[in-house]
């Protein structure tokens, strides 16, 4: 658009651009503000001096509703000073002194309108990234609330298998009605974990299982589901009642369960069974892999496990060894999963092993079993917390018992 209070300045800029350019010119500023509403403009050129307004009068009072159009100011050498003060307020993209040569305004013309496609390019390039990023922010807050809602569901479903898990366990105040002295210590890595313990009264003996399943978590959990529902299936219902039998017969379910002669599955458990006969004092013990630890007379003794396998990926049909122990005096038995030994920390962030945790037992074996307990604890927490930001490696399970 080209505004200037004399017609023939019009028309002459009318005859030289119509060819190249959709021009729209006026003498009315009225007329000017008009067909601004009604057409796209993106190039206004005005003349300076004008009765009604001047040329950055004007400009200056459309620059909130028409920021992006590219201003051209025309005037004489007299009123460069003043172009030159309004050209912050106006935003004036160029200042053109007449007379102008036609050549020289089309290059000027095409140099604007270039401006201009670029800034509405960019403008649009940046409005279509505004949009994009709260398209991906929608997005982003929808995958979230469904990941929340997701992990809400999945850990109230987890939560719940926990309270199943822990109903099967059998309770501290339960074990401790058939062994006044002893304790359960029981970590599992996750919320639910894939070790496990059972204790059966059954008329002469008691039976203690403690079980190490191969992973943790909810693997782990449905692994540990499998081993005490099948040692209650051999004690409750078959009356099998002898360690090494229970073992056999507790194999040869896992295998069965698991298809594990037609699949490739190798999930599998440890297994160290201990059975207490109170009238006659003696102890007996099979195991897979779980060796019992014991202290009398103020002395440790050891009984080694079978390296024989429940499940997994060697399956064997060898007999599972029944050890005799004839009890002299008061003795203390440890059995436990792999995971407190197992776990690294301390000051050069190794494991604790199997000798530390022994020796650990031996300087705390004489002391009250809910002392032990606590013991435990800390000495796990501490060796934890020797090396930064170090997590449990895996399920804790340590069971002590006094007879």
């Amino acid at each position: 658009m080209y505004i200037d209070d004399e017609e023939s300045n019009l028309r002459i800029f009318r005859i030289n651009f119509k060819r190249y350019y959709k021009v729209f010119t006026t003498s009315s500023i009225q007329e000017a503000y008009q067909i601004l509403r009604d057409n796209p403009i993106s190039l206004i050129i005005t003349d300076q001096k004008m009765p009604e307004m001047s040329g950055t009068d004007f400009l200056k009072s459309i620059i909130n509703e028409y920021p992006d159009v590219i201003r051209i100011v025309l005037t004489g050498f007299a009123d460069i000073q003043d172009i030159i003060q309004a050209i912050n307020d106006c935003h004036i993209h160029q200042y053109v002194t007449k007379p102008y040569e036609n050549g020289e305004m089309k290059n000027i013309i095409d140099k604007a309108i270039e401006s201009y496609n670029l800034a509405k390019e960019r403008k649009d390039l940046i409005e279509q990234l505004k949009e994009a990023n709260e398209r991906l922010e929608e997005k982003v807050a929808e995958r979230t609330a469904e990941l929340e809602y997701t992990t809400r569901k999945l850990l109230d479903s987890i939560n719940y298998a926990k309270r199943i898990q822990k109903s099967v366990l059998p309770t501290e105040e339960s074990i401790a009605k058939l062994f006044k002295d002893s304790f359960i210590f029981y970590k599992p890595k996750d919320i639910v974990g894939g070790d496990f313990y059972s204790v059966f009264d059954k008329e002469d003996k008691i039976i203690v299982a403690v079980g190490d399943c191969t992973g943790h978590g909810v693997p782990g959990a449905l692994m540990s589901m499998l081993g005490d529902t099948l040692l209650r299936s051999v004690i409750d219902y078959k009356e099998e009642h002898s360690p090494e039998k229970i073992l056999n017969f507790l194999r040869e379910g896992v295998a069965n369960a698991l298809r594990q002669e037609d699949t490739q599955n190798q999930e599998g458990m440890e297994v160290g069974i201990l059975a207490y006969h109170p009238y006659s004092q003696v102890v007996e013990f099979a195991s897979s892999r779980r060796d019992l630890v014991y202290f009398e007379n103020n002395e440790m003794k050891e009984i080694k496990a079978d390296k024989a396998n429940i499940g997994g990926s060697i399956y064997t049909h060898d007999s599972f060894t029944l050890h005799t122990l004839p009890l002299q005096a008061e003795t203390t038995f440890y059995l436990f999963s792999d995971g407190f030994q197992d776990q690294f920390g301390g000051e050069l962030n190794r494991k604790i092993g199997s000798k530390k945790l022994k020796e650990f037992l031996h300087s705390i074996h004489q002391k009250p079993m809910y002392e032990q307990k606590v013991l435990l604890e800390v000495f796990l927490k501490e060796w934890m917390q020797a090396q930064p930001h170090n997590e449990q490696m895996d399920d804790i399970l340590i069971m002590g018992i006094k007879v």
